[in-house]
């Protein structure tokens, strides 16, 4: 198969499909999909990488990390894995990079101590991570909630969520709802439903004179009956206390606690902004216990850096991410960078006018959006310009004659700070040549 042919699709026995054996018939994985002559790939998914022709057993025969916290991912069945500090967060969906995140609310994951409720509370349930730490909330009267007054920075937006799932009652119940709001008043923020019967989100909302974010509500399905929701948005202007709510509805957009089944809840999240120029979006869920808690950002670099990125004027990088977050208010989302000049090597950025800009940014053309997506992005360049594509579409030249190189080629991947990726990299390949327009175009069409 040439160089540059999309990812062939393999279902051998005794293999997840879709993922490349070490070697398929006697040629190395790393060829099939029109990588055979990169200096260096990786398959974050298929956990196989490849340096100089060479098989490699581990990710960290390739990168390294600097994270200084635990930190959760998920795996492609829902369920969650928690990660030690300095171990790169890597399951079959690929390696997690994320920007620093605090999680304000506390007991995450006991609503028997700092929160407050006249609910009947049923401790000691499975919950995603396998723990017996969900809690089954059964309500008994048609005003009752579940709340936590946090304090919060003024006029800042905040990114709330939980974990929610079917609870102990013998029907089973349909709707919850999660509310951001003044806790001065119990209004002036926003609210999310969900449908715990078909998995879907209900209505999304401002209240009184809060603020949504339009279109930012999500919902995620994890194993075993598990979901995840939430929504952006921030409480009125001057105010500094926030309530964060929970509510078994009756209904969809409707405050009414349903009194005669439950719902079980676990691990709420209130996030903020730990780096000053951060856009706050969904990250990963955060634990916390009697203080808020601050997970770190993911700072991966390629190992071996002098010999891979000998050549630094010349190269072609193809970057693949299983559910990039691109923010709608168009902040800039940076896939990889040259830490050494702090330059961006590219950036997934929707203005394609102007791609190259003579400062080491490259603008991508990616369609923005709030709900998670998988992307394909892959930058060639030589000394005398630059160009780039994006899910296999045509080709954007730079204008500038400049040339793009990168210091030392001290690369991170997946950015650095609140712009980084966000996401799941599931591929990474780097070749020492300027690949054709038409190859880059066709490595970055989606399998």
């Amino acid at each position: 198969m040439g160089i540059g042919c999309p990812e062939p699709s393999y279902n051998l026995p005794g293999m997840h499909p879709g993922i490349l054996p070490a070697v398929v018939g006697g040629v190395d994985w790393w060829v099939a999909p029109g990588y055979g002559d990169a200096i260096l790939a990786a398959d974050l998914s298929g956990d196989q990488y490849m340096t100089e022709g060479n098989d490699k057993a581990a990710i960290t025969d390739l990168f390294s990390i600097t994270r200084t916290s635990v930190g959760i991912a998920r795996d492609n069945a829902g369920a969650y894995t928690s990660f030690a500090s300095g171990i790169m967060r890597r399951t079959d969906r690929g390696l997690l990079l994320e920007s620093a995140r605090r999680n304000n609310c506390l007991q995450s994951e006991a609503l028997d101590t700092t929160w407050t409720t006249a609910s009947t509370l049923t401790s000691g349930e499975t919950a995603p991570d396998g723990t017996s730490t969900a809690f089954d909330v059964k309500h008994g009267g048609s005003t009752e909630t579940v709340k936590q007054t946090i304090t919060t920075l003024d006029n800042k937006e905040t990114a709330i969520h939980a974990h929610v799932k079917q609870g102990l009652s013998a029907g089973g119940h349909d709707w919850c709802k999660l509310a951001w709001l003044d806790e001065s008043d119990g209004d002036n923020g926003f609210e999310v439903w969900f449908n715990l019967a078909t998995g879907s989100l209900g209505t999304a909302q401002l209240t009184g004179t809060g603020s949504y974010r339009a279109s930012s509500a999500f919902a995620e399905t994890l194993a075993n009956g598990w979901f995840r929701f939430g929504a952006v948005g921030q409480i009125v202007s001057g105010q500094t206390d926030g309530r964060l709510e929970l509510i078994n509805t009756t209904a969809d957009a409707v405050d009414t606690a349903e009194e005669t089944d439950s719902v079980l809840w676990w691990g709420m999240g209130q996030e903020s902004n730990v780096v000053g120029n951060a856009v706050i979006d969904h990250t990963s869920y955060i634990k916390t216990t009697t203080v808020a808690l601050v997970r770190q950002e993911d700072a991966v670099t390629v190992d071996n850096k002098a010999t891979i990125y000998a050549d630094n004027t010349t190269g072609t990088h193809l970057c693949g991410s299983m559910d990039a977050l691109l923010p709608v208010d168009g902040t800039n989302r940076k896939w990889l960078r040259d830490t050494t000049t702090a330059d961006n090597m590219y950036e997934v950025n929707n203005n394609r006018a102007g791609s190259y800009d003579g400062a080491n940014t490259v603008k991508s053309g990616l369609t923005w959006s709030a709900t998670p997506a998988k992307h394909r992005v892959a930058l060639a360049y030589t000394t005398t310009g630059a160009s780039f594509a994006s899910d296999g579409t045509t080709a954007v030249v730079s204008g500038d004659t400049t040339g793009f190189s990168f210091g030392s080629g001290d690369i991170d991947v997946g950015g650095s700070g609140g712009d980084m990726l966000q996401s799941y990299l599931n591929l990474y390949v780097f070749w020492v040549a300027k690949r054709t327009d038409g190859q880059i175009e066709t490595s970055t069409t989606l399998p």
